[in-house]
């Protein structure tokens, strides 16, 4: 598993949005050749939520079976389109971002999917667990969001949904970029689904 990675080529660059709800830090100025770059932005952010309403829409209405669904689509389609999943989640351009006006709505709307499922799944009656303490700053933050995004619940929820999404993009991005040693990489989903299966624990446990 870990060890000796293998050689890969550089990843694309993106100029991407700055936090997870897409807006950049203010003052930020697009270099030249940035537009081109937000559009491929968009247009993938567009198709990577494309996929996944595609693959929720057999999923029924069970919020475990739906956070499963939009975990399998997100990692087919970075497996996919790696280059892709690159611009959207690899390093950002130091000092640069897309235009949060262009980029928001397409890049939250997964985001946006995996707390209407937290939600979903919060009023159910399995029990999630005590779930730490927030900071008010922190419960703010969230609760904004939430507010944003038309979805009723609370901050805790929130912060397991945001949890489970930065730990779907972390364990793609492990996978897709050799962070395992290329003995993990060659079992590409097979290694995924399990990973997937405990991140929905977070949020919709068994």
């Amino acid at each position: 598993m870990p060890g000796a990675r293998p050689a890969a080529p550089p990843a694309p660059v993106p100029s991407r949005p700055a936090d997870w709800a897409g807006r950049p830090p203010r003052g930020t100025r697009l270099r030249p050749g940035s537009r081109r770059r937000t559009r491929k932005i968009v247009d993938a952010y567009e198709d990577l939520a494309a996929a996944v309403e595609e693959r929720l829409a057999g999923a029924g209405d069970e919020p475990r079976e739906r956070f499963l669904a939009l975990g399998g689509a997100m990692s087919s389609w970075a497996l996919a389109a790696p280059e892709r999943w690159s611009l959207l989640y690899g390093t950002p351009v130091p000092g640069c971002a897309a235009p949060s006006e262009t980029t928001n709505a397409p890049g939250t709307q997964v985001t946006r999917e995996v707390l209407a499922i937290a939600a979903d799944a919060a009023r159910g009656d399995r029990p999630l667990g005590d779930s730490p303490a927030l900071a008010p700053a922190v419960s703010g933050l969230l609760d904004r969001h939430l507010t944003e995004f038309a979805i009723e619940t609370d901050a805790a929820t929130a912060a397991r949904a945001v949890t489970a999404w930065s730990g779907l993009v972390g364990v793609i991005s492990a996978h897709l970029f050799g962070q395992l040693g290329p003995d993990a990489v060659a079992l590409g989903e097979d290694i995924l689904r399990p990973q997937i299966e405990i991140l929905a624990d977070l949020i919709a446990p068994r």
